[in-house]
Formats: structure tokens, C-alpha cells, sequence
């Protein structure tokens, strides 16, 4: 999809998110595919898991304020109409394991399951892990690998959660030389491709 960019001064957006690689001093950076994006945020405490079901609120972006890079989400201009038809979970936007390890979606009820606060700027999904029951022996390895993610999880080994993007709009935001923020994005408008459980956070400061 192309990018629809408002851009009042300096470099292109798309400029600045091509140039990044995920490094710990800021959590908006470039994927492998083109014009695809990843933000990464910090896990709170209630994670809400189902055990039984496998299932856990995951928390993927957050708009609270500017983060590391100087980037703003506008999290009420997260456009979902194309994860709501493939709603996958991936770990770290498939950079090492490239089938899923949940759904954004009930498996019961077949409902949506993410949630998008545009008051409270913030976006969570309840993510329906993978369970390989009854699975052939060649498929089990992912199950089990699903299995060990969800317990890492609920037992807060891994704590971060990210947007898989591409932009339709955004500008550019000045340097704030007061906080020491750099010239960043306000990432008006995104198109969701996926959401992620990931490792390492970017920048785990954005709870």
C-alpha cells in the first residue's frame, strides 16, 4: 500500500523510518520488508492470562507520549480492517520463526479480539496461543515452542509487545532541546499488519 505522507518540514518520514534498525536507544524501526515498520512497547503487570485457554491480553502500542527516537503514536489512527481478515500473532514480525503463535481472534466465537483505546492511548489484543494437539511429529516443535512462549510470558520473562505497520500519514515532529527528544514522527495514521511478542524491546522505558 502506498504511503499518504503530510510532511511541513525537513525529511521525508519514510526517509527517517528506512534509515532506523532496532537498537536500544529507540523502538521505531525498519522491518526486512518494504515499507513495513515495527514499534515496540513495554508489557505492564496485568497481563489478564487464561491458562486454560492459553490466551493473554497482550499490550502492542502505546501513544503515551514520545518515545526514544522522538516518534508519536496516534494510537486512535491504528486502521485494522486488513489484521482483522488475517489476525496473526507472530514473535518478532517473523524475523526467526515464520508460522504464527496465535490469533488475535476467539477460537470459540471467532470474535476480533483487539482493542484500541484512542482516551487512553493505548492498544492490547487477547492473543490465542498455538496448541499442537494431536499434531503430527513433524509439526510438534512449534506447538512446543508456542507452549514455552506463553509460560515465558505469563511468568513475565518476556515482556514486550509491537505493531507491525506501514504508514499512510504522518509528520514530522521538531526536536524538543529542553528533554533532549530528537526530531521525530507523529504517526497520525498506521495500517496494522500483524502484532508481535518480542524479546527486547527497543525501549523498555514506555510502560
Amino acid at each position: 500500500m502506498s504511503a499518504v505522507l503530510s510532511v511541513p518540514f525537513c525529511q521525508d518520514p519514510v526517509k527517517i523510518l528506512d534509515n532506523r534498525i532496532k537498537r536500544m536507544d529507540s523502538y521505531s524501526y525498519k522491518l526486512s520488508t518494504v515499507n513495513q515498520y515495527g514499534l515496540d512497547v513495554a508489557i505492564g503487570d496485568n497481563l489478564d492470562i487464561d491458562e486454560k485457554r492459553m490466551s493473554v491480553w497482550l499490550p502492542f502500542a502505546s501513544g503515551l507520549r514520545r518515545d526514544g527516537v522522538g516518534d508519536l503514536l496516534e494510537v486512535g489512527g491504528i486502521r485494522t480492517e486488513r489484521h482483522r481478515a488475517n489476525p496473526l500473532v507472530l514473535f518478532d514480525h517473523a524475523k526467526t520463526i515464520a508460522l504464527p503463535i496465535a490469533l488475535a481472534e476467539d477460537p470459540e466465537t471467532k470474535a476480533y479480539t483487539v482493542e484500541i483505546d484512542p482516551v487512553n492511548q493505548v492498544a492490547r489484543a487477547n492473543c490465542f496461543f498455538y496448541q499442537g494437539t494431536n499434531v503430527p511429529n513433524k509439526d510438534y516443535a512449534h506447538a512446543l515452542f508456542c507452549e514455552q512462549l506463553f509460560d515465558l510470558i505469563a511468568k513475565r520473562y518476556v515482556r514486550a509487545g509491537s505493531i507491525g505497520y506501514s504508514v499512510i500519514k504522518a509528520l514530522n515532529l521538531q526536536p524538543d532541546y529542553e528533554t533532549g527528544t530528537p526530531q521525530g514522527l507523529h504517526l497520525l495514521s498506521v495500517l496494522m499488519l500483524e502484532l508481535s511478542a518480542v524479546v527486547l524491546p527497543a525501549n523498555g522505558d514506555t510502560v
